[in-house]
């Protein structure tokens, strides 16, 4: 190892770390609040030698509405002598919302109650001062006892016994239970400080190391030393300098304790110093073997820092990073605060996972001090601990340099080489070709994702505000069907047009321009109608013998004596607002979006995310089917103007057999005219099927880089929201 580079290393980064103006800032703010802690007592003495009065309550009065004089008399008497409270006497409570009263005025009013003993209410402007509502609250219970000895007739002083809390004296021989109030403050606090010290070690290696990725600065230091001496240089350097910064702190406070004693001196005449003479043994000893514990857990955690900073590719990645390590040392503070007590027995289990590196640092301390921590112990521990930072030293070590250069040996990022079989480093052409293609992905992942979380976000809130709003206002107007109808149209255009917009901000894709033919326009509705003619029909008859009643509109009716109004919403609701705002979303925005993975897997993903969102399984089956119908002739014409018109269509015609449920006239001429569109569609149909071996075999393919999206936490988590949902409602529909 080259110890004169490495030194070089730390030596630079603590003095630049020192001398950077926020950390002097930083160290300014904190020697002024150690110093106003430590000498908080002299300061307010001082201010009240002097008259000074900033900190104390305003001066109050308080109007008290007493008939019966139950408080009055024992309120003036006990506390006669505060210069900031007055008592007045009133014989009516004049306040309203109308007649505010002033800022320090309170009115207590109290009477004689049945039912409580004491009816009692506080008015004011705002809230009071919490010395004010103590004052009041105590003298009320004293006022509710002897007012309820008097009727009962019982002697005060034993009833004010009995509503004592009872003294209850644990004796606990298996652990040492002695001071353990202050063992379990000594424990707490000490646990904030380490985790305070874990932040501030964690995001300055973060900070660090992302911007010398950035700025290229690391790449030429790794010309001169090796990755292994770079990672312990920069862990080291920042180490030190929190150290130096506790060293700091530590000055401060004994600045602070200094001067602390000097105000005592003068009004004692002798000079004291806070030691530790007198404290505890067993904290002394906690103390030191939490700070040996955070040695050793503080150069563990700030290497896989390290290795997870290189990693990134900005700060604000790197930043995500050390929260990712501050969530599980969160989690560990939280088990060692509430698992382990004086009041609770340590399982085996708890001794075997209290041996783990980290979590050790946390509970091995936390046991010994309330003597439940054998030597056994404490020794396996330390060695794990001591054995585990080598081992995660040169794990670390590789994945940081290849990270620091962007290096990859992992077959399955090599989807986009030749050579997929042999390892070997990516060159520069090739690493950027990869690169891009990993943005998009993630930029891709990222936007179908959010788009998901933010239409379920917009269909639950604007669902509980229409809820609550459109009944109230349009009852007198519409039936209830219709509301629920209007709901959902609204639903729809907030939620589904808002998601497109946002899909569509981050989508690259560039229409190509083709013109429809009135010849393709016939055709291609035609085909489209007969396919979802016999779609209908086959899954009819599935359904009817899975024991599954399917019907598109099974959750909408129109109730008998409805209005033309009604009958129009609901023809809008669900024959327009789904065929405009579903296809602008789902063929538009999703489907153009995802042919950057082929035509096959846009064609089958958005189809997929459509029959998902309609949350039950018949008719998830059907929109999925029809999903692909819809995606194949928007991607042959280029274009969602047939869609919409075919979405229209089967809806429209699903509306008016609704509508027009009572009248075989109606159904039967819309049955007819459906017959006769679907004997041409399949006449059509069986004309265009010899050019099906013309099929183009690249849109059967699907990129590769798809396997990406799986690794997009946004993505994953909005599939999982989606498909829980689609879950949750065909289990409630099936109750």
């Amino acid at each position: 190892m080259n110890k004169r580079k490495v030194k070089e290393i730390i030596k630079f980064d603590i003095e630049k770390n020192i001398q950077n103006k926020w950390f002097v800032i930083l160290n300014i703010v904190l020697f002024i609040s150690v110093l106003l802690m430590t000498n908080w007592g002299n300061i307010t003495k001082f201010l009240d030698d002097h008259g000074i009065d900033l900190l104390s309550m305003k001066e109050v009065t308080i109007q008290v509405l007493d008939e019966e004089n139950l408080i009055y008399n024992s309120l003036t008497e006990k506390y006669k002598d505060y210069e900031k409270i007055k008592f007045e006497k009133v014989d009516k409570n004049e306040y309203s919302k109308d007649n505010v009263p002033k800022d320090e005025v309170v009115l207590l009013e109290i009477k004689r109650d049945e039912k409580s003993i004491i009816s009692s209410k506080i008015v004011s402007k705002e809230g009071i001062d919490d010395q004010i509502y103590t004052i009041i609250y105590d003298e009320i219970k004293e006022v509710r006892s002897r007012v309820f000895a008097e009727k009962n007739n019982i002697n005060l002083d034993e009833l004010n016994i009995l509503n004592e809390e009872p003294n209850i004296e644990r004796e606990l021989l298996g652990v040492d239970a002695e001071n353990s109030e202050t063992k379990q403050a000594v424990k707490m606090v000490s646990i904030v400080l380490v985790y305070m010290i874990l932040i501030f070690i964690l995001s300055n290696i973060a900070n660090t190391i992302a911007q010398e990725k950035v700025s290229k600065s690391i790449e030429y230091v790794l010309t001169s030393v090796t990755a292994k001496e770079y990672l312990i240089a920069k862990v080291l350097g920042v180490t030190l300098t929190i150290l130096i910064q506790v060293l700091y702190t530590f000055i401060y406070y004994m600045i602070g304790n200094m001067i602390s004693s000097l105000f005592v001196a003068k009004t004692t005449g002798e000079v004291v110093l806070n030691t530790f003479a007198n404290v505890d043994t067993s904290i002394i000893s906690y103390c030191l073997v939490m700070a040996g514990y955070l040695i050793f857990t503080v150069f563990l955690t700030a290497l896989i820092q390290a290795a997870l900073s290189s990693k990134t590719t900005s700060i604000a990645e790197a930043g995500n990073t050390t929260m990712l390590l501050m969530s599980v040392v969160i989690i560990l503070y939280f088990a060692s605060i509430a698992l382990i007590t004086p009041y609770n027995k340590v399982t085996f289990i708890m001794y075997i996972i209290s041996c783990l590196p980290l979590v050790s640092t946390f509970f091995v301390p936390a046991m010994m001090i309330i003597g439940q921590a054998t030597l056994l112990q404490v020794i396996i521990s330390f060695i794990v601990l001591i054995v585990t930072v080598p081992l995660i030293f040169n794990l670390c070590a590789k994945h940081f340099k290849n990270g620091i250069l962007d290096y990859t040996t992992s077959k399955k990022k090599k989807g986009l080489l030749k050579n997929r079989k042999e390892k070997k480093e990516l060159t520069l052409k090739e690493k950027q070709e990869y690169d891009l293609h990993l943005v998009k992905t993630r930029k891709y992942a990222f936007a179908i994702g959010m788009g998901l979380i933010i239409f379920v976000f917009l269909e639950t809130v604007c669902s509980f505000i229409l809820g609550i709003a459109l009944p109230s206002v349009l009852n007198s107007k519409l039936n209830v069907n219709t509301i629920m109808i209007l709901s959902t149209a609204i639903i729809s255009i907030i939620a589904m047009g808002i998601t497109a917009v946002f899909i569509n901000m981050y989508s690259d894709y560039k229409k190509e321009e083709t013109k429809l033919t009135g010849k393709k326009i016939f055709e291609y509705t035609f085909i489209g109608i007969t396919l979802i003619g016999i779609l209908q029909v086959v899954l009819s008859y599935i359904y009817s013998k899975l024991g599954m009643d399917y019907n598109v509109l099974e959750s909408f009716e129109v109730l008998p004596g409805a209005g033309i109004l009604d009958k129009v919403i609901y023809f809008i609701g669900i024959a327009i607002v789904p065929a405009i705002f579903e296809e602008l979303l789902f063929r538009k925005a999703i489907l153009n979006y995802s042919k950057r993975f082929g035509k096959l897997f846009a064609v089958v993903f958005s189809a997929l995310i459509f029959g998902l969102i309609h949350m039950n399984l018949s008719q998830g089956i059907f929109a999925f089917i029809l999903g692909i119908i819809f995606a194949i002739i928007a991607i042959k014409t280029n274009s969602i103007k047939i869609t919409m018109l075919l979405h229209f269509l089967n809806n429209g015609y699903a509306a008016l057999k609704v509508i027009f449920d009572g009248s075989k006239l109606v159904t039967g001429i819309l049955d007819n005219i459906v017959l006769a569109f679907v004997v041409v569609g399949v006449i059509i149909l069986l004309k265009n099927l010899p050019k099906l071996k013309n099929l183009n075999k690249e849109d059967f393919k699907i990129n590769k880089d798809c396997k990406l999206l799986i690794k997009n936490y946004t993505f994953i988590i909005s599939i999982i929201l989606v498909v829980v949902m689609f879950a949750v409602t065909e289990t409630s529909l099936r109750i």
